[in-house]
């Protein structure tokens, strides 16, 4: 078990990569993530605000977590301004336009063993991507 006592994303981040339970022992009402923090498949964590207001804030720039085969459980812990985008699209040929950008896919409970207890989430979400450039001049014929 380890103890936060302070709102330091880089702490915040080598606590969660321990596993095991992860207390916040203070407030922490804006904890900013730069970049996703990555829950591999020999990682089972459980982050709980312990009484705390704690928000993990993705700065409308990155999604909070990607849990690839471990387990991940929140409670108490409020996630918001998370991002997801899809892949840009492709550029357009010669008198053509480019192709859409992919939708973003939203994480959420039951997605790759996550558990959400006593939270909210909240920010803008999944975002599609940038469409691609259209083409430039004419079509030959």
């Amino acid at each position: 078990m380890t103890t936060l006592t302070s709102c330091s994303e880089e702490a915040f981040r080598q606590a969660v990569l321990s596993g095991g339970t992860v207390l916040f022992g203070v407030d922490c009402a804006a904890l900013a993530l730069s970049r996703s923090v990555d829950i591999p498949a020999s990682v089972s964590v459980v982050i709980d605000a312990n009484g705390h207001n704690v928000v993990l804030d993705g700065l409308g720039l990155t999604r909070h977590f990607v849990v690839d085969g471990g387990q991940l459980t929140l409670r108490g812990v409020t996630l918001a301004n998370g991002r997801a985008a899809g892949a840009d699209g492709s550029g357009g040929v010669a008198g053509a336009s480019g192709a859409r950008g992919a939708a973003g896919v939203p994480g959420g409970e039951g997605d790759s063993g996550l558990c959400l207890t006593g939270g909210d989430v909240g920010g803008p979400g999944a975002a599609g991507s940038a469409g691609g450039a259209g083409g430039s001049g004419t079509a030959g014929g």
